[in-house]
């Protein structure tokens, strides 16, 4: 099980359900999400790291949307940009 180095520094599991439910909400179709959570599995599993920090998690997906649908690759950056900003 991979770990995840959050903004505020706290480290938590890696969720697939939570990564791809954030996907979602910024309007890719179940099926995206479900390949691009998946493509990001492989590619943590490669890293063959313990920890990993969200923001590469983040930029990792907006690589793999914009294979499949570059609007929603955008509409993630925005809205997990604007989630930041709030928590600041």
């Amino acid at each position: 099980m991979f770990k995840v180095r959050r903004d505020n520094g706290e480290i938590a599991d890696y969720d697939t359900k939570r990564l791809m439910a954030s996907i979602i909400r910024s309007l890719a179709t179940p099926d995206e999400a479900l390949k691009v959570a998946t493509n990001v599995e492989t590619w943590l599993v490669g890293k063959n790291l313990e920890i990993v920090d969200t923001s590469e998690i983040r930029a990792k997906v907006v690589e793999e949307l914009n294979k499949l649908n570059p609007d929603t690759a955008h509409a993630y950056g925005l809205c997990r940009k604007n989630q930041n900003v709030g928590q600041k």
